[in-house]
């Protein structure tokens, strides 16, 4: 079995954009700096919204709490998120700007 996540219907998890904006959206309107206990986006599972968080902060795009693995402090177990780091603003900028031009070019 490969390394990608399996849910409960055996689908490996596959990175998803689309989501990963949505994360970034939500992180950066947010007036309040405090921990996300459970972040839910609609339309998405939350195992599948949990790997997307630890893989963004694995990328360095998240301010979060992480919990790792007690015998093996590499291993993330998972992401409790309270902000964008400066790369994740930059990143998120970046995207939009890239939407704003593809729309501008296709209107």
């Amino acid at each position: 079995m490969s390394n990608a996540l399996v849910t409960e219907r055996t689908q490996a998890v596959k990175r998803d954009l689309g989501l990963v904006m949505k994360i970034l959206d939500i992180l950066a309107e947010r007036e309040e700096v405090s921990v996300i206990q459970r972040m839910e986006v609609e339309g998405y599972d939350e195992r599948v919204v949990a790997y997307h968080l630890r893989r963004m902060h694995e990328a360095g795009l998240l301010d979060a709490e992480a919990i790792v693995s007690p015998s093996t402090e590499s291993r993330l177990i998972s992401v409790l998120p309270f902000g964008l780091s400066w790369a994740g603003h930059e990143f998120h900028d970046s995207m939009k700007n890239k939407t704003v031009t593809s729309q501008l070019k296709k209107g």
